[in-house]
């Protein structure tokens, strides 16, 4: 692991993942057309077509998490520069500046949480909708130590949506690489080896030049060298990582609109 002298060298800020939240905002989808808004009818056609434009604004509304524009990509738009491959309301992820190995990606929470039990859990679905639940009014900021009482998501959805991205973004990843093997690693305090104090989710490629770590569980994840990440290879990359993930995204959308139409 890196040392926290290191890391503070690159991370000036009290909490650098604030500052890249804020720095990088959800763009919220356009409004869904007035076919997705419509009621279901009872002739099945009707119904089977209303279901699938439903399905694509949920699938364009997850899509608006992937950020495009140059200026929604710009890496200096914050210190050090962030290669970020999702912007959603409520979770981000981008390549770490100090990578284990190749491909090494981090995925946090726009509200800042100190500690994994601090998120807010629950059920629901992601709805990225305009509005309060979008997480555009003032997520992006650092809200700094969470009460019992104050900050909370009503809705519960912080970690659900943390659940959403993760497996996704884990097989962006292996897919970009082209490495099927790696860790999801998410530490809890100084002792347990976390640098930086705003939750947060490694996914890390094990490439086959890495030991194989069978029958030696307690070996920790963070053992090795990690080199600072360079500029032009990052900004290549995480392009890549987001042209994959908008095919995940859109091949979901298709599973769950076939699977509605079969219900019918």
């Amino acid at each position: 692991m890196a040392e926290p002298k290191e890391l503070a060298l690159r991370y000036p800020q009290s909490c650098p993942f604030c500052s890249i939240a804020a720095a990088y905002r959800y763009a919220a989808a356009a409004s869904p057309s007035p076919a997705a808004k419509q009621p279901q009818r009872q002739d099945e056609t009707r119904a089977g077509q209303d279901m699938t434009a439903a399905a694509a604004a949920a699938s364009n509304s997850l899509l608006a998490s992937i950020p495009s524009s140059p200026s929604a990509i710009d890496p200096a738009k914050v210190s050090p520069a962030a290669y970020v491959v999702l912007s959603a309301p409520r979770v981000l992820a981008f390549l770490d500046i100090m990578p284990m190995t190749r491909g090494h990606l981090l995925v946090t929470t726009r509200r800042h949480r100190r500690k994994v039990e601090e998120l807010v859990g629950g059920g629901g679905s992601i709805k990225g909708e305009d509005g309060d639940e979008n997480g555009e009014e003032g997520e992006g900021e650092c809200k700094g130590e969470v009460g019992d009482d104050e900050d909370e998501d009503e809705e519960g959805e912080e970690g659900r949506d943390i659940g959403f991205w993760l497996p996704l973004l884990a097989k962006t990843v292996a897919t970009v690489i082209g490495v099927p093997d790696y860790n999801i690693v998410q530490n809890n305090g100084i002792r347990a080896a976390q640098v930086v104090p705003h939750v947060h989710f490694h996914i890390i490629p094990r490439p086959a030049s890495l030991p194989a770590l069978q029958n030696k569980s307690w070996t920790m994840f963070g053992r090795g060298a990690r080199e600072d990440l360079d500029d032009d290879e990052a900004a290549a990359l995480a392009a890549r990582m987001r042209d994959a993930l908008r095919v995940e995204v859109e091949a979901l959308a298709r599973r769950k609109g076939r699977r509605g139409r079969g219900r019918l």
